[in-house]
């Protein structure tokens, strides 16, 4: 099964240091995975972190702040998935695939 990995942050220091570590621990294991950089602020909100740099796996947030170590994402990318989130929630989501606030109809 291909994993969904998404990094959530400006792209600092921080961020790029994750994405690192994410893509070493992915390797290490053998997995299948796509890799997605949100760097959009708006789009990151969607997800709700409480800190950036963000690891989501399978529309999951898994970690939030610093980056995890290497033997750390390692365990996080092998726990088995509980549920899957639309990478962008529905309300934000219109039909031609962007990411903008959709307005409520009365």
């Amino acid at each position: 099964m291909k994993r969904k990995i998404q990094i959530l942050g400006t792209g600092r220091s921080h961020t790029k240091e994750m994405a690192q570590r994410v893509e070493k621990a992915a390797k290490q294991l053998g997995i299948d995975y796509d890799i997605e950089h949100v760097t959009d602020v708006r789009r990151i909100m969607c997800f709700a972190p409480r800190l950036t740099p963000a690891l989501c796996i399978d529309g999951d947030i898994r970690a939030t702040g610093e980056a995890p170590t290497v033997k750390e994402l390692m365990g996080m990318l092998n726990a088995p998935v509980h549920h899957r989130a639309p990478s962008t929630p529905a309300r934000f989501r219109n039909d031609s695939g962007l990411s903008e606030r959709v307005k409520p109809t009365a």
